[in-house]
């Protein structure tokens, strides 16, 4: 069954929202910098370090892009041990 939006089925994990969150901070930039980036409003983008809502996948990629953190390792994985590689 597909879902409706392609959402992170885990939710953004811990350790990917605090290095988002660190990063942005340290380079400065604002909340509604990276909203306005991302184009989503300032809060969706609030919920999102809030923990409060998940990002569909395309804008955790994006902003983690935005920001040149890496995500790959903190990821949520599929359990059946497929994959496209």
């Amino acid at each position: 069954m597909l879902a409706a939006s392609p959402r992170l089925q885990e939710g953004l994990r811990g350790e990917d929202l605090n290095a988002l969150l660190r990063r942005r901070k340290d380079i400065k930039i604002t909340q509604a910098t990276m909203a306005e980036r991302l184009g989503v409003h300032l809060r969706t983008f609030r919920r999102w370090e809030n923990g409060e809502d998940d990002p569909q996948a395309m804008l955790l990629f994006k902003w983690a892009g935005l920001l040149n953190v890496p995500l790959g390792a903190n990821l949520p994985h599929s359990e059946d041990g497929g994959g496209g590689r």
